[in-house]
C-alpha cells in the first residue's frame, strides 16, 4: 500500500534506468544490428523495479512497460547469504527493450571450471530463485540486449573489432547471470508463461527446474544455459512446454552448453 521508493539505497526502488541497446550507434559500441536497437523514447517508457537486498519478494499485478532487476552488488558472487527468492503471484510483466526479469549479481553456487565439470550439480543454495505460486497464472513478455562492449580492440584499418570485453549481453526474456532455480509451490499448480522476442529462459551457468507449469514461446532458443562444457540444465519435476518460432534465430528447444539432465516431470519441445 506504499508508493515505491526512488532511492537507490532502499531494498526496493524504481528508476527509469533500463539497460538496452540504443539505436544510431556505430560498430564500436557493440554487436547489435538495427534490428536489435531501440529508441531512447521507447526505453524511457520503461520503469525498472530494483531489488537490492537478500530476501523473499512476492510480486503481483501488472507492469505494462518495465523490468524487475535483482542486483545485490558486484562483490556478492561468493557470499552464500546473497540470496533472493522471487515469488510470482499472478504477475504480468511486459518489456520491449530488454529482459522482463533479470538477476544480475547474487550468490553463485556453481563453478565454471571446465576440468571439474560434471552433470551432477546441486543448485539448492543458488542466489537466484523463482517460485511460481500455486493457483496463479503469471505472464512474462520480454526482449533482449545484444552484446555491448566495455572495451574493444580494432584491426589496423580501424574497420573491425577483433577483440572485446563484454559489458552487457542478455539474450532472454527471463535471464539470470548466475545459477538459478525455478520451482512450483507445494502443489505445483502455478503457471509461468514466457513470451520471448529472442530466447526464453536463460542462465549463464546452471538452471534447475523443480516444478510448476512453464510454457515458453520464443523467437530463438526456448531455454539456454551458456557456459560451454560446464552448464547443466536439470528438470526434476513439473511440466515444461516449449515452442520456438525461429523468428530471431535458428532456435533450439533446450540449448544446454554442458549437460541436460531430466530426472522427472514432462518436457515437450518443438523447435
Amino acid at each position: 500500500g506504499e508508493i515505491v521508493s526512488e532511492s537507490e539505497f532502499d531494498a526496493v526502488y524504481a528508476a527509469n534506468d533500463i539497460v538496452y541497446y540504443p539505436e544510431g550507434l556505430d560498430f564500436t559500441f557493440g554487436e547489435g544490428t538495427e534490428e536489435d536497437a531501440h529508441s531512447a523514447e521507447e526505453a524511457a517508457g520503461h520503469m525498472v523495479v530494483h531489488i537490492t537486498e537478500p530476501g523473499t519478494y512476492t510480486v503481483s499485478g501488472t507492469l505494462s512497460a518495465g523490468q524487475i532487476a535483482i542486483d545485490l552488488g558486484e562483490d556478492v558472487e561468493n557470499n552464500p547469504d546473497a540470496v533472493v527468492t522471487l515469488v510470482l503471484n499472478d504477475v504480468d510483466i511486459t518489456c520491449t527493450v530488454a529482459p522482463a526479469v533479470i538477476f544480475y549479481h547474487v550468490y553463485e553456487c556453481g563453478d565454471d571450471d571446465v576440468d571439474a565439470a560434471t552433470k551432477d550439480v546441486d543448485t539448492t543454495a543458488a542466489g537466484a530463485n523463482v517460485v511460481i505460486a500455486d493457483g496463479t497464472e503469471n505472464n512474462v513478455s520480454g526482449s533482449y540486449v545484444a552484446r555491448i562492449y566495455e572495451s574493444y580492440e580494432l584491426n589496423e584499418e580501424g574497420t573491425e573489432v577483433i577483440d572485446s570485453k563484454k559489458l552487457h549481453k542478455y539474450d532472454a526474456a527471463f535471464y539470470s547471470c548466475m545459477s538459478m532455480n525455478v520451482s512450483g509451490g507445494s502443489e505445483g499448480t502455478g503457471v509461468l508463461n514466457i513470451l520471448a522476442e529472442n530466447e526464453g529462459l536463460d542462465s549463464e551457468l546452471h538452471l534447475t527446474l523443480n516444478g510448476g507449469n512453464i510454457n515458453i514461446t520464443s523467437g530463438n532458443d526456448g531455454i539456454n544455459t551458456n557456459e560451454d562444457e560446464v552448464s547443466v540444465t536439470t528438470v526434476n519435476d513439473g511440466t515444461l512446454n516449449i515452442q520456438v518460432t525461429g523468428e530471431t534465430g535458428e532456435g533450439d528447444g533446450i540449448d544446454s552448453n554442458g549437460w541436460l539432465v531430466i530426472n522427472g516431470g514432462t518436457v515437450t519441445a518443438q523447435a
